[in-house]
């Protein structure tokens, strides 16, 4: 299986005593190639999936604040030579980002190493 790219959200707002639950908080995910972001439909170089394998770009936190995908990328359809894609995670509450968002994570992609 390929690595997962997970965030993991934490509130520290205690106002009234309670620390507030961030399950079910809205996470998209989108894909930016050569400052480009890559249509969710567009599956020619990389897909982003869902941990059980289902192509999605929206996920909510589960109980313990965690959204992840995978990057599945099509090695066939890219060039042989080393190439990276940007994963973006924005993460909102009520429409307005949370804090820490977006978070970009860098995968790089190359040939195998004979």
């Amino acid at each position: 299986l390929a690595p997962q790219l997970s965030v993991t959200l934490q509130s520290f707002d205690v106002a009234g005593g309670v620390t507030p639950a961030v399950t079910g908080w809205l996470v998209r995910w989108r894909v930016v190639h050569d400052g480009d972001t890559l249509s969710p439909s567009d599956t020619s170089r990389v897909a982003l999936q869902s941990t059980a394998g289902r192509r999605s770009t929206l996920d909510t936190t589960k109980t313990d604040g965690t959204s992840a995908r995978r990057l599945r990328v099509f090695a066939n359809t890219i060039t042989p030579a080393a190439d990276s894609f940007l994963v973006v995670a924005d993460v909102k509450r009520f429409g307005v980002p949370v804090r820490g968002s977006p978070v970009t994570f860098t995968v790089t992609v190359a040939p195998p190493v004979p």
